[in-house]
């Protein structure tokens, strides 16, 4: 698997996805908007470089999300925006050169970065 997968249906009651050890490089604004309830994220082990603004949009419950072990560089402002609930956020082992100024800003509820 090299690109993320969109669910085409609204995944209402998933509050789990794991999607590791893959070739995906690249998450999407939007790839996760059809999964409203999850709580825990894990997209780690993967190839990720990049993920854009927006790409966790509408995730207002998620509270883990794991990106470890991928290969992502840059962090924009508006990659974890909407995620008001996130408690804890895995990012090491990543190749990150550059982190926007407030990329973190409306994480009020973080605990373990």
């Amino acid at each position: 698997m090299t690109t993320f997968p969109t669910a085409k249906v609204m995944m209402a009651n998933v509050t789990q996805l794991r999607i590791t050890g893959t070739l995906i490089w690249k998450v999407n604004e939007n790839s996760l908007s059809n999964y409203p309830s999850l709580k825990w994220l894990y997209l780690n082990k993967n190839k990720i470089q990049k993920i854009e603004d927006g790409a966790f949009a509408r995730l207002y419950n998620l509270q883990v999300l794991y990106l470890s072990y991928n290969m992502i560089q840059r962090i924009g402002k508006g990659v974890f925006s909407s995620l008001q609930k996130l408690m804890t956020l895995y990012m090491y082992s990543n190749k990150i050169e550059r982190i926007a100024d407030g990329a973190f800003a409306d994480l009020g509820q973080l605990k373990l970065l």
